[in-house]
């Protein structure tokens, strides 16, 4: 094929603006925004240049904007290395790249990058829909790059060679994932810390004006046992607590986790305990929390390394050593009963302290929860007060919803008071901080729990769904008991203004206050599901549990499972060098087999090398073999000499070959017409070769 130096066709460029744009949507969420909008500008003006005529900026000019966009990332990220910085790095270089694709190398570079691409957004998430992508977009940008290469590319895309392309790679695939040494998900890469939509360690509701209904999942539940008797503990969506951390220091409205080190939970099992074992699928994005059915005693994992990086902290809580952003799976043996503890004096102290500056208002209605408090026969000092404040807030006008507006007052006590004796609206973060302070002016130590309230049961994986909207905030009294020991008792304020919130879980935040008056939860429960089309629930249902048998096989098939499958095949001393070493094997293997396989078809099917093929074969006969590592100039040069007399017949079939086979490829305009004048001039030439007569000795080397 003769290629001339000019802009290769429209139409495989509009092909590769398109697959670019397609890389470039996965990673809009991930890159800072003015690189997405650079990028977009970028494929913009590309394709007005091939649809309109508009003109391309100079090179001088792209190579600044490639020198600017390095810094800005680097201003962004402060490094250029690690996966958002150098994910980033790459969507710049790619986008002005595309602006100077008019010949094969920078088309092909664009290809490659965007196969990068594909890899850095599959870095990101491995759900099942970014799988099911991945199969896609790399079938596209195969059958493109299959295409530039054709010889005639004004015939159909090629997508049976690409098709059959991606199925002989199949076997290697299997290969790498199956028989390569797997590692622990807890071992990949740690993104810079950043908060959840749907939960975060600080309470600050005051500075909040409105939820967000947020759909997404934060992790999937299996009950895999329910009491140590092998009976049945109804759990209703009321008592779905999943734990997630402990605020102790309190400021108004605004709660933090306490700077003080606490101890560690010393805990006595309570009588006829009641046990029940989860099975959590924890999504990625939430740094150093592991969330627990209330009240979590101990936890286990299949993947041993995630084991070494999780820590126990006092109040029940379990977190990673460090901020993770992995996929991870967990079993946590939770106890239904609230267990007897100890409550030191250091403990204490933090659990009761107040807020430096409270006005009297909150004081007198802290003093008169202390004072006016009414036991009732077995209950004790710390239960009335709480059912004191329960009842004060039903019966003074307060409100739940989900747009309180945010406060007028900045500080976290004017925030509180403002709460108490203006407002009197608020979602659980609000009641929770505000139940607490109280609480401790009424001289009980209290603390706030922040996680996740509710779940939705998947009938068709039979397991739960908590999503980012289910986030909720709680409190925890201390019940003295005897000397320093007591229990801590679950109290949630938001029961006494929105019980159907607790039934619900967070889909209760999803429907109009209008709509909640005087209805039952049954009947709430059916006006959701009313919300959605009946196939398109069931639809997102089947997903979903797709989705969740994917997750787990990911995160099973560990190195651990991977031995194990290997002793189950004969291979009781399976070690990394072994697996390592059959991996190669199995890899040259199947090298070996394509190359063989793709060579019989190439010299089948490409006349051009058939022709040169007839020709060395030629020469073979007449004692002159052309060796592997030889060119056809070099192979000419050395043919002539030991058959001087055809030496001219044998350069020009050579060149004209090379000139065919290797000759300048800077665009991808094809000329087919002179490319079969040539090939026919190539074959009347090795057809009309005579070899030197038999009696003429080929001189030696």
């Amino acid at each position: 094929m003769l290629l001339v130096d000019k802009p290769w066709d429209k139409r495989l460029q509009l092909m590769l603006v398109g697959i670019f744009a397609l890389n470039l949507v996965t990673h809009v969420s991930i890159v800072p925004a003015w690189v997405a909008v650079s990028s977009m500008i970028c494929i913009a003006w590309k394709f007005f240049y091939l649809t309109r005529g508009l003109q391309l900026p100079k090179r001088w000019i792209a190579s600044v904007l490639s020198i600017l966009g390095a810094l800005g990332i680097f201003a962004n990220y402060h490094t250029l290395l690690g996966q958002e910085a150098a994910g980033a790095l790459l969507v710049v270089a790619t986008s002005l790249k595309l602006l100077e694709t008019n010949r094969y190398r920078d088309a092909m570079l664009v290809v490659f990058t965007c196969y990068f691409l594909l890899m850095a957004y599959l870095l990101d998430t491995q759900s099942l829909a970014a799988t099911a992508f991945m199969v896609f977009d790399a079938g596209l940008i195969t059958i493109l790059m299959a295409q530039i290469h054709r010889r005639e590319r004004k015939t159909p895309t090629a997508i049976a060679p690409s098709l059959k392309m991606l199925a002989l790679s199949l076997p290697v695939w299997a290969v790498l994932f199956f028989v390569f040494p797997r590692f622990s998900n807890s071992l990949g890469y740690t993104k810079p810390a950043q908060a959840s939509s749907g939960f975060s360690e600080d309470l600050d509701p005051g500075s909040i004006g409105n939820l967000v209904d947020n759909e997404e999942i934060a992790y999937r539940v299996t009950f895999d046992d329910i009491d140590e008797n092998g009976g049945t503990v109804g759990l209703s969506p009321d008592a779905l607590y999943w734990r997630g951390a402990i605020l102790s220091h309190g400021n108004g409205l605004k709660w933090t986790r306490s700077s003080q080190i606490l101890h560690a939970d010393a805990y006595e099992q309570p009588k006829n305990a009641k046990f029940v074992r989860t099975t959590v699928w924890l999504e990625p994005g939430y740094q150093r929390w592991l969330f627990a059915l209330d009240i979590p005693v101990a936890l286990a994992s299949g993947e041993q390394d995630l084991l070494h990086v999780v820590k126990r902290q006092p109040g029940f809580i379990y977190e990673f050593n460090g901020a993770s952003q992995s996929r991870a799976s967990y079993s946590v043996r939770s106890v239904l009963n609230t267990p007897r503890q100890i409550l030191n004096s250091t403990d204490r102290q933090v659990y009761s302290q107040l807020p430096n500056e409270l006005d009297s208002n909150l004081r007198e209605l802290g003093l008169k929860f202390r004072t006016e408090v009414n036991l009732q026969p077995d209950q004790s000092k710390a239960e009335a007060i709480a059912e004191s404040i329960m009842a004060w807030f039903s019966k003074n006008g307060f409100r739940y919803t989900k747009s309180p507006g945010t406060m007028h007052a900045t500080q976290g006590v004017e925030q509180l008071s403002e709460f108490l004796f203006t407002r009197k609206v608020g979602f659980c973060e609000h009641y929770s901080a505000a139940f607490a302070t109280l609480m401790r002016l009424a001289g009980i130590p209290s603390r706030v729990v922040v996680g996740f309230q509710g779940a939705t049961h998947n009938a068709v994986g039979n397991y739960w769904l908590v999503k980012k909207m289910d986030a909720h905030a709680w409190t925890e009294i201390w019940i003295d008991e005897e000397k320093d020991r007591g229990r801590w008792l679950r109290v949630d304020p938001t029961e006494a203004v929105a019980p159907m919130r607790l039934e619900l879980g967070g889909q209760y935040n999803s429907l109009d206050e209008n709509t909640i008056a005087g209805l039952s939860s049954e009947e709430l429960r059916r006006h959701i599901e009313r919300g959605f089309s009946g196939s398109l629930r069931q639809l997102q249902l089947v997903f979903d549990a797709v989705q969740m048998k994917w997750n787990a096989f990911l995160l099973s098939y560990d190195l651990e499972y991977q031995l194990q499958v290997l002793q189950r095949l004969g291979l009781n001393n399976s070690s990394l060098v072994m697996l390592a070493g059959l991996t190669i094997f199995a890899m040259m293997l199947l090298s070996a087999v394509f190359i063989w396989f793709h060579g019989r078809r190439a010299r089948e099917s490409d006349p051009l090398l058939r022709e040169w093929q007839r020709f060395c074969t030629a020469l073979a006969k007449a004692g002159v073999e052309r060796h592997l590592h030889e060119g056809p100039l070099e192979f000419s040069h050395r043919a002539g000499t030991r058959l001087p007399s055809v030496a001219r017949d044998i350069e020009s079939i050579a060149k004209l070959y090379a000139s065919l086979r290797y000759g300048p490829r800077e665009d991808f305009t094809s000329t087919p017409q002179g490319d079969h004048l040539d090939y026919r001039t190539l074959r009347k030439l090795v057809r009309g070769f005579t070899l030197p007569p038999q009696n003429t000795s080929p001189l030696k080397d």
